[in-house]
C-alpha cells in the first residue's frame, strides 16, 4: 500500500489556488465514452453518488477566508499494490464464485464488481479517518470536506521509463533512416548494411508488453497513452483546506519534531506526519481484511538526500577519527623507540662524564674542563633529536 501526495509545483495539469473544476475533469477521465448508467461517482462520508459538478460545488463552497493565491485543497491516491487488489477481488466474489479466483477488474461479474467498489471505498474512509486523526486537533473524517473517486485504469505518461527508453530509440532509429536513405540513393552498400544493423539492434532495446522484440508495426511497444495491464486500480481524494468548521488543516505543514501538550498533558508533535499516516494506511488494509502481504509491500521511509549526506558525512568523521588515533598510536609508538634509544645514549654519555669526572677530580680547575664536556654532549643529543 502506498498512499501519494501530489505536487502543485506549475508541472502539473490542474492547479489548487483557484476553483478544483480542472481537478473535476481530469478525475472525470474515464468515464469519457461510457453511458450515464455506467459513470463511476464521486463519493465521501455522507454521500456515496455525487457528480462532477456537485462535486466542485461542494470543495468550491468552502473557499471562504482562504487568500486568493493560497492553496484551496490538496490531493492524494491510495494505491493499493498487485497482491492486495487481488485479495479485495477474492473477497467480493467469495460468495458467488467460492473457489474461483479472477486477478483482473475486468473479469468480475457486476454483482462482484459491486462489492470490490464497496470495500475499496470502505477503506478510504478509514483513511480519511486516520488523515483527519493525523493533525490532532479532535477532527474526524466526517468533519473533512473531500470528495473520493475510485478508477480502474492507469497509462503510460512521458516521465515513465519505459517511455522515455521507446521515445529516445524512436528518435535514433529516424536518424539513421535518413543516413539509409542517403545511402540508398548514393548506391554504398557497405554503408546501407552497417545503418540497417545499427536499427535491428535498437528495435531490440524497446520496451513492450509481451517481453519479446517488437513488431514490425511496433503493436507491442510501449507508447505514451497506452494502457497499463494487470490490476490498476487506485483512489483519487480530493480534500479541502478548510473543515466543515472552517477550521484550516494543510497536509503540508509537516512535523518537525516540535512538540506541544495535548489536552491530557502528554506531548504531541505539531503538524501532519506524513510518513506515520503513510504507515498506518497501510497497516489498517492488513488489519481491516485480514491481509498478510510480503514484506515488499510493508511501506518504508524513504532515505532522502540530505539524510544521506548526513550519513555520508558521519562515515567520514568516523573514518578520519579512526584514521586519527591509527596515527596518534603509530606516532607515539616512533616517538616512544626514538626516545627510548636516546635515552640509552644519555645514560652511556653520563657514564663517561662520571668517568672523566673522576680522572679530572686531581687536575688543576677541572669544572672549566667539565663545564666544556658537559655543552658538547648536550649539543649532540639536541642535534640528534632534531635529525629524527
Amino acid at each position: 500500500m502506498y498512499v501519494g501526495f501530489g505536487k502543485f509545483n506549475g508541472k502539473n495539469t490542474v492547479s489548487n489556488k483557484g476553483s478544483s473544476g480542472a481537478a473535476m475533469s481530469y478525475l472525470s477521465k474515464e468515464n469519457e465514452g461510457k453511458s450515464p448508467r455506467d459513470h463511476e461517482h464521486f463519493f465521501n462520508h455522507d454521500n456515496e453518488r455525487i457528480t462532477e459538478t456537485e462535486a466542485q460545488l461542494h470543495i468550491d463552497g468552502y473557499n471562504r477566508h482562504i487568500g486568493k493565491k493560497d492553496a484551496k485543497f490538496y490531493m492524494f491516491t491510495i494505491n493499493p499494490s498487485e497482491g492486495e487488489q487481488r485479495h479485495l477481488m477474492h473477497l467480493a466474489q467469495y460468495e458467488s464464485r467460492k473457489g474461483e479466483k479472477t486477478n483482473n477488474y475486468s473479469e468480475l461479474l457486476p454483482g462482484e464488481k459491486a462489492r470490490y467498489q464497496a470495500l475499496l471505498k470502505n477503506y478510504t474512509k478509514n483513511v480519511m479517518e486516520l488523515y483527519a486523526a493525523n493533525f490532532k486537533k479532535g477532527i474526524k473524517g466526517k468533519d473533512l470536506v473531500y470528495v473520493a473517486k475510485v478508477e480502474h485504469e492507469r497509462r503510460y505518461k512521458s516521465f515513465h521509463k519505459e517511455v522515455k527508453n521507446n521515445e529516445a530509440i524512436t528518435k535514433q532509429i529516424h536518424s539513421l533512416v535518413v543516413d539509409r536513405i542517403r545511402a540508398e540513393n548514393s548506391g554504398d552498400n557497405r554503408s546501407l548494411q552497417k545503418v540497417n544493423r545499427k536499427i535491428e539492434k535498437l528495435k531490440e532495446k524497446y520496451e513492450t508488453y509481451d517481453g519479446v522484440p517488437a513488431n514490425e508495426d511496433k503493436s507491442n511497444v510501449i507508447k505514451r497513452g497506452d494502457k497499463k495491464l494487470g490490476p490498476q486500480s487506485h483512489v483519487h481524494i480530493i480534500v479541502h483546506r478548510n473543515t466543515k468548521d472552517y477550521v484550516k488543516i494543510s497536509p503540508n505543514a509537516q512535523s518537525r519534531g516540535h512538540q506541544q501538550k495535548g489536552a491530557n498533558g502528554q506531548k504531541i508533535k505539531v503538524g501532519f506526519d506524513h510518513e506515520q499516516f503513510k504507515e498506518a494506511s497501510g497497516k489498517l488494509f492488513k488489519e481491516q481484511f485480514n491481509y498478510r502481504g510480503s514484506e515488499k509491500e510493508v511501506y518504508r521511509k524513504p532515505i532522502n538526500d540530505r539524510v544521506m549526506g548526513r550519513i555520508e558525512r558521519m562515515e567520514r568523521g568516523s573514518a578520519k577519527l579512526v584514521a586519527n588515533k591509527v596515527k596518534s598510536k603509530v606516532k607515539s609508538e616512533v616517538y616512544s623507540k626514538v626516545f627510548h634509544g636516546e635515552a640509552l645514549k644519555m645514560k652511556s654519555q653520563a657514564q663517561q662524564m662520571y668517568s672523566l669526572v673522576q680522572t679530572l677530580s686531581n687536575i688543576h680547575r677541572p669544572e672549566k674542563i667539565l663545564a666544556k664536556a658537559i655543552n658538547q654532549s648536550a649539543s649532540s643529543i639536541k642535534t640528534s633529536v632534531k635529525a629524527r
